[in-house]
């Protein structure tokens, strides 16, 4: 499941979809897509930190219980 609302993703993927690159290959599509997209994560939610390091977003804000990620423009995405 994958949604955006202006430059907010959001996702989530189904547990029998997990560890085969799913999530990954979903936010380096929708990234293409996107003027500034934003990524809210739970700071322990490990697993959505590596998939959007991996695809070139970068910690942009902590705070309370989320993380702020934007994307990188300076990475492509590949």
């Amino acid at each position: 499941i994958l949604f955006t609302v202006e430059d907010h993703v959001a996702y989530e993927v189904f547990e029998e979809y997990r560890n085969q690159g799913t999530a990954t290959q979903a936010l380096r599509e929708i990234t293409t897509r996107m003027n500034r997209p934003v990524l809210d994560i739970r700071k322990d939610n490990i697993y959505s930190i590596k998939t959007a390091k991996k695809v070139g977003y970068k910690l942009y804000q902590t705070g309370g219980t989320f993380e702020i990620y934007v994307y990188d423009n300076s990475s492509k995405v590949k």
